[in-house]
């Protein structure tokens, strides 16, 4: 597993190999951590599979415990930094709209930009250059 897509190929082939459809997967896991939509979303790329969903979905694969913490590490490898990744986007177009909002409204009551006001709302508008390096390291345990 190089990358993100890998590791949920990865995760769906697990099912495909123990012959268990998504529904069986639900039923046999006893933590509640899965659902099927969930699972659905998570298969397909639509959500971030957390650490918590992985070791319950493995488990109920039927895997060994070392094999449980082997889907672990590659979670910490792959998954982790996609899902920083896909929160730092979300919070980028927050902020981004945000900003876009708040010029929108000067404009609505000045009937134009305000100059100064403007070029330092714009510097404080995040950019695509910014990288999410506030963002944190490594997962909580």
């Amino acid at each position: 597993m190089a990358n993100y897509p890998d590791f949920l190929q990865a995760l769906n082939e697990l099912r495909f190999q123990n012959d268990l459809s998504q529904r069986e997967l639900v039923r046999r896991d006893t933590t509640g951590k899965l659902t099927r939509s969930t699972v659905g979303a998570v298969l397909r790329g639509e959500r971030s599979a957390t650490l918590a969903m992985v070791v319950a979905y493995v488990r109920a694969c039927g895997v060994s415990e070392l094999a449980v913490n082997a889907w672990e590490s590659a979670w910490e490898r792959l998954a982790y930094p996609h899902m920083l990744h896909q929160h730092y986007l979300r919070w980028l177009g927050m902020k981004r709209r945000e900003c876009a909002e708040r010029m929108r409204l000067e404009e609505a009551r000045y009937g134009r930009p305000a100059g100064r006001w403007w070029a330092r709302e714009l510097r404080r508008c995040p950019s695509d250059r910014e990288g999410p390096g506030s963002v944190g390291t490594g997962p909580r345990r």
